[in-house]
């Protein structure tokens, strides 16, 4: 359940937003599933159209979704600083792998072994760090997730054994597994519906320049210095963003304080969302008063009343609704696919007929850069605008699937781009075909994970937590057999019909979300009543 809000109850609306009421345990009649909005609304007849803030802020100083705009973007910007670092640290690895495997003494099957430890992490690390996310706060779990990468990122450039690098993997994948949720949860806790999309769109874009851009200024920099000065300057750069985010990001749960909780509880009977615009003078006054200067929420943990162990195991419930099934499946697969072909490249390009060096396989990056920092527009703030198009076409009600909409055009892209880039490579050809081909599935997937994890966000914004703990174990479990596949399944096929068996898979999958689109709504009212259940013991 989502801090600000109490769940919901008999005759009671939906505090989301959403037109679904609950009587005498059920819904009533001609109600409407979680997340089905009014997002466009008239006041009289004749007038302009008006965007409701779905959902409602509180009106308290400490809401984060009444920050103002320069407030929540310094926010947003730490976050986005933390997650390129991160995914620089889980990224450049890959194009070091022709130096490192004659210094440790190793081969490429060892590395992909190692590759995918570190997937195994992640999926693990997102099941034990959540819980504490949920109750102790975001702030916390950043903290310390960020400390953990950055001494792991010291130790890989004075590393010396395979062992050694296999427990560094191990620490980076259970440190940077915070990013596939509790991201997701800032993002719910600060934006409206109608900006969900740039958000995601602007977080990705980070995680493509951590995985694209970051490599290319590495191998630069490892064919001058060698490959251990690539992780001292990355070490040195997370070490000062480690320290500007503990002095200066804020806790963006809010948990809305019982006087307010008691204007919400006012009118039982009332269908109306109410928005509480002012706050009292004691908690003025106690703001003012307060430790930290600004109003600013620096406290270290923000503790609320969940238990642990259910908040630990309530994701086996979220692997119920079918949203989230399909979102798991799509984002898994499609950052699988990504993987194997950042894998390929460190591969196929340091071997004839290429003899790519590190600082030429950083270059392969830019395509991928490229395509994310497009995708980020399209998947991204398109997509809002869209969205918006598309409720006043529907009577300014507001469905999640709408997004999806926009999704069969990049999942053709990225099908493309991915046999593009097996083909062109597989037989030698010249490197721009596969940079473009990159570029390409880069923006297929950004896209398209973009859109999903919106729609989840949108679709059941009180179980974020839990929703993106089931899509996280998906995408990592999958990447992680995908690595352990990828030397096998190229000795059994053949490069060039490998990445078109994987193009046509990815053009399959992405196809599961038309069921969506159709019955979508229908599903969400048929899990109405468990994700209630599941919010309100989440409270």
């Amino acid at each position: 359940m989502n801090d600000r809000h109490k769940p919901p109850s008999t005759s009671d609306s939906v505090d989301d937003g959403s037109l679904f009421t609950l009587e005498n345990g059920g819904p009533r009649e001609n109600s409407q599933p979680p997340g089905t909005v009014n997002l466009v609304s008239k006041l009289q007849a004749g007038q302009e159209s008006k965007l409701t803030l779905i959902p409602q802020p509180s009106g308290h100083p400490d809401d984060p979704l009444g920050w103002p705009i320069w407030r929540k973007m310094w926010n947003f910007a730490l976050l986005a600083s933390m997650t390129m670092s991160i995914f620089s640290g889980l990224s450049i690895q890959h194009i070091f792998w022709s130096k490192m495997k004659k210094d440790l003494n190793v081969d490429y099957t060892v590395l992909t072994r190692v590759k995918a430890t570190q997937l195994a992490a992640e999926a693990m690390a997102c099941i034990a760090f959540i819980p504490f996310a949920k109750k102790y706060g975001r702030r916390p779990v950043y903290i310390v997730s960020t400390l953990l990468f950055t001494g792991a990122t010291w130790w890989s450039a004075y590393m010396t054994t395979l062992t050694e690098l296999f427990i560094i993997d191990i620490i980076k994948g259970f440190a940077g597994a915070v990013n596939e949720t509790a991201v997701q949860m800032s993002i719910r806790d600060m934006f409206f519906v109608n900006q969900r999309g740039t958000a995601n769109g602007v977080y990705l874009v980070a995680l493509t320049m951590g995985s694209s851009l970051s490599p290319l200024a590495a191998g630069a920099q490892a064919k001058a210095f060698g490959w251990r000065s690539s992780f001292k300057t990355l070490a040195a750069i997370m070490t000062g963003i480690t320290t500007l985010f503990c002095l200066a990001f804020e806790e963006t749960k809010f948990v809305l304080p019982k006087t307010h909780k008691d204007e919400y509880e006012k009118d039982d009977s009332s269908n109306d969302i109410i928005i509480i615009e002012s706050f009292s003078n004691e908690e003025k006054t106690k703001k003012k008063k307060g430790r930290y200067p600004h109003n600013m929420r620096l406290q270290l943990v923000t503790p609320t009343n969940e238990s642990l162990l259910r908040t630990l195991v309530e994701p086996l419930q979220a692997c119920r609704m079918p949203h989230v099934i399909v979102t798991g499946l799509l984002f898994g697969l499609g950052l699988a696919y990504v993987v194997i072909l950042g894998s390929m490249k460190a591969i196929i390009f340091p071997e004839e007929p290429y003899n790519f060096d590190p600082r030429q396989l950083g270059l392969l990056q830019l395509g991928p850069l490229v395509g994310s920092t497009i995708a980020g527009l399209y998947g991204g703030y398109l997509s809002d605008k869209a969205i918006v198009w598309f409720a006043k076409r529907n009577e300014g009600v507001f469905e999640p699937e709408m997004r999806l909409y926009l999704l069969p055009f990049p999942a053709v892209v990225m099908a493309a781009g991915i046999a593009m880039f097996g083909i062109t490579a597989g037989l030698g050809m010249h490197w721009i075909l596969p940079c473009v081909g990159s570029a390409m599935t880069s923006f297929g997937f950004s896209s398209t994970a973009d859109l999903v994890l919106t729609v989840i966000i949108d679709a059941y914004p009180d179980i974020i937590s839990q929703s993106f703990v089931v899509i996280a174990f998906f995408r990592n479990a999958i990447g992680m057999a995908g690595v352990l596949s990828l030397t096998p399944w190229r000795k059994s096929m053949g490069t060039v019909h490998m990445f078109i068996t994987i193009a046509v898979l990815s053009l399959v999958v992405n196809s599961f979300a038309l069921p969506l689109v159709i019955w979508g709504k229908r599903l969400r009212a048929r899990t109405a009543g468990r994700y209630y259940k599941m919010a309100a013991r989440s409270d």
